[in-house]
Order: structure tokens, then sequence, then C-alpha cells
């Protein structure tokens, strides 16, 4: 092994745990673990890598997280609508009031699927909103903070502030479309 795969990956011993983790992964918990247990797997791995993230970003670089999840977040919103539409064929939402529109939609007696959501049936828009919403909500996001000349400081508050308030929103939603 040459010294950068000895330095990443901790020697022979690290390569064949890593080989080992990921044949648990990707082979034995598909085969033992039924789609709940699954999916649960997927979410907990999720947020490990959010977790790695924080830890390489902030323990090994040295650099403060400022609230970048929001971006993050808006990219995963536009996918995560993609993939509601695709879960929500005729065929799979043929129980519901309304088939074809996403379970969610149904029992909040939503009709037909709003002009919001419709674009995001498209793949390649899907794909080029992932990238684009996240960064033109930055853009504005930061065009204001240069305009007003605000310090290295207040940007770090800023933006962390944005990070809180986005999740407080979500938790206030979830709090009274579950009461």
């Amino acid at each position: 092994m040459n010294s950068a795969t000895q330095k990443l990956l901790g020697g022979r011993a690290g390569a064949i745990n890593l080989a080992l983790l990921a044949g648990l992964l990707l082979v034995v918990f598909p085969l033992l673990l039924e789609p709940f247990r699954l999916n649960l797997m997927g979410k907990y791995l999720s947020y490990a890598f959010v977790a790695v993230g924080l830890v390489l970003c902030w323990g090994y670089g040295g650099i403060l997280s400022l609230g970048q999840g929001v971006f993050f977040g808006i990219g995963g919103y536009c996918m995560a609508m993609f993939l509601k539409l695709e879960a929500s064929d005729k065929i799979s939402t043929k129980i519901q009031t309304t088939p074809g529109i996403p379970d969610f939609m149904d029992w909040n007696q939503i009709t037909s699927l709003p002009l919001l959501w419709q674009p995001f049936q498209s793949f390649a828009f899907t794909l080029a909103a992932v990238i684009l919403a996240p960064t033109l909500f930055a853009l504005i996001i930061g065009n204001a903070m240069f305009k007003r000349r605000v310090g290295d400081v207040l940007d770090c508050i800023g933006n962390k502030q944005l990070s809180i308030t986005s999740g407080e929103k979500r938790i206030n939603n979830f709090i009274l479309e579950t009461s």
C-alpha cells in the first residue's frame, strides 16, 4: 500500500475492515432485514454521514459549522418532491380518494397536484432544481449580507440563526399537523 492509502485507511487492517463493513451494508443487511428495518438503517446511515461530515469539518478542518445544512436541506426537499411523485403512481395510490397524488395531499383533501409540484415530475428539472434552488437562496442571502457590509461575526450569527429558525419552523409545522 502506498502512503496515502496507509494514512487514509489505517493500513491493511483498515482496508479489510472497510471491505467487511461495505459487505455488511451492501449484501448482508438487504438480504436479512425486512423493508422497514432496512429503511430505518438507511436513515441511521444518513445521520451518520452528517455526523462524519461535521467531525471532518470541525475536528480535522477547524471550520465552524455555520448552518450550511439549510442549503443542503433545500436541495433535499427538491429531490424528495420528485421521489414522492415517483412513488405516487396511479397503481400504488388506487385506494386513495384521488389516485396519482402523494398520500399526504390526499389526507389534506387536495384533489389535484399543485402547480409548484408539477415540474418535479421531470427528473431533469429536479436535478437542476437540486443545484439551482439552494444556490439562488444562498445568492440572495449572501447578496443581502454583502450589500449591508455585514462583518464576519454577524455573518456567522446570521447563517446560524437561519439554520435554527428553519429548524424551529419545521418542528412547529410538525406539531401543528399532528395535533
